[in-house]
């Protein structure tokens, strides 16, 4: 019974760290100038401006039932908006951002509509509205405590505080939020390429929670991100991931080491390359693995590419193996020549990557049943 109860509370902190990211990128979008969207710095999500009046703190809860009077997830907010280390006065506004409805009862469903004065005299309304209340801590459920801490609270901190809160109700969930990006952010952006566009900026998202100062996402960072992703995702032909063009390390040559195209290029005593040869073979296969969401036609079109490929160098090997002096010195040249040419363009796109293009040579190379090799030897 533990085990199960551990791994549900993982997936619920996980959905919330999702639906908070979500929220993180949508207010990414809406950044003006010079401004910071910070995770997990006061809260779920902060919005850093030039004044306090253009900031603001969110609360983001991803809830399927109603938000009542008693919910703990209004009472807790409050509570954690007026703990000793939060302070309010680096915001203009306080928001409960959440999923839920309010409840059909609730009075708290006019709740924007008040004056602070108001809000304080309702939310003391609110707890004296409770039944039957014992006194003693110890029987006291845990909103109740809740409530009767933040009611009991000064009256002046009070006061500020709910000046600044709004209630954000039936808020967008993660995919609505995604949705509403994709129809309304990614304008010139063609809708196969939707997906791949976003994947590159939550990772941008999730990475940033690695800088020394905090987990802080800076507008002109932002904006830079956009503009590379609009550069490769812009197009409605095909388009390709960023490669590299990495160099294997000793453990990956090491795992491929009897593979055929590896096998073929110590046949010519051209060890040397092998690192980059392998290299390229693992990035094309690691996009092939994807098959790039981003152009759902790509492993077709890949396939053609290759067969283009393949009669390319099959002549160049014909026409190098009739006069042959040197085979492995010429066999050597034969590779460096292959790879040192601009890959041919692709129908109605721009030249693919040259690790792309290598990675389908290579892999052409594996291809026992295609019969190629770099040897010129007769």
């Amino acid at each position: 019974m533990t085990k199960i109860k551990a791994k549900h509370a993982a997936l619920e902190s996980m959905k919330g760290l999702i639906y908070q990211a979500a929220i993180a990128l949508k207010e990414c979008f809406n950044m003006d100038d010079g401004h910071t969207v910070w995770v997990e710095k006061d809260g779920d999500v902060s919005v850093e401006g030039e004044t306090p009046d253009d900031s603001k703190q969110i609360e983001a809860k991803n809830y399927s039932d109603s938000l009542t009077d008693h919910h703990t997830n209004f009472w807790k907010t409050l509570k954690n908006w007026m703990a000793d280390g939060f302070d309010h006065t680096q915001y203009g506004a306080l928001i409960l951002h959440t999923t839920q409805p309010f409840g059909a009862r609730s009075k708290l469903s006019v709740w924007n509509q008040k004056s602070a004065e108001a809000r304080l005299a309702l939310i003391k309304e609110i707890y004296a509205s409770r039944k039957d209340v014992d006194d003693s801590e110890g029987n006291k459920s845990k909103v109740e405590q809740l409530e009767k801490k933040v009611c009991e609270a000064d009256s002046k901190l009070l006061l500020e505080l709910l000046a600044k809160v709004h209630l954000r109700t039936e808020s967008d969930n993660e995919e609505d939020i995604i949705q509403t990006i994709k129809k309304n952010k990614l304008i010139g952006i063609p809708p196969s390429n939707h997906n791949a566009y976003l994947d590159g900026l939550v990772g941008f998202i999730i990475r940033a929670s690695g800088k020394e100062l905090g987990w802080a996402i800076q507008e002109k960072e932002f904006r830079e991100k956009l503009e590379e992703l609009t550069a490769i995702y812009c197009r409605s032909e095909c388009t390709f991931p960023p490669f590299t063009g990495f160099s294997a390390n000793e453990n990956q040559v090491a795992d491929h080491t009897d593979m055929s195209f590896v096998q073929k290029i110590r046949d010519i005593e051209h060890e040397e390359v092998i690192p980059d040869a392998v290299g390229n073979y693992l990035e094309l296969h690691e996009a092939l693995r994807k098959e790039l969401h981003a152009f759902p036609q790509f492993r077709s079109r890949t396939n053609k590419y290759q067969d283009g490929l393949i009669e390319k160098f099959k002549l160049k090997h014909r026409r190098k193996k009739r006069n042959v002096a040197d085979w492995k010195k010429e066999s050597k040249d034969l590779y460096d020549e292959t790879f040192e040419e601009d890959p041919p363009s692709m129908p109605n796109t721009i030249a693919p990557p040259r690790p792309y293009r290598n990675g389908l040579i290579h892999d052409a190379i594996n291809d026992e049943s295609k019969d190629l090799k770099w040897s010129l030897n007769q």
